[in-house]
């Protein structure tokens, strides 16, 4: 398995170690979990599951591969709300 050589340095050994023991310290009630996702339309996937001798017949959209980023925000209690209907 390859990995960073960085992770042996001994600053950055006593750095994970502080870090862990401070974790213990914190109120889980003052967390968020931020997640981000993005999607870019040339990332279709060109083969998948067919009957065999058939072809695959699908669509996919075609112009600008521009990138969609999705950023999400989770707390404690669920789901943060702007507006309460």
């Amino acid at each position: 398995m390859l990995r960073a050589a960085e992770q042996d340095r001994p600053d950055l050994i006593r750095a994970r170690r502080c870090g862990r023991r401070s974790q213990g310290g914190l109120d889980p009630a003052r967390l968020v979990f931020l997640d981000e996702a993005a999607e870019k339309p040339n990332m279709t996937r060109l083969r998948g599951p067919a009957l065999r001798g058939q072809r695959l017949l699908a669509q996919a959209p075609h112009g600008h591969w521009r990138t969609t980023t999705i950023i999400s925000s989770v707390r404690l209690e669920g789901q943060h709300r702007l507006h309460d209907p």
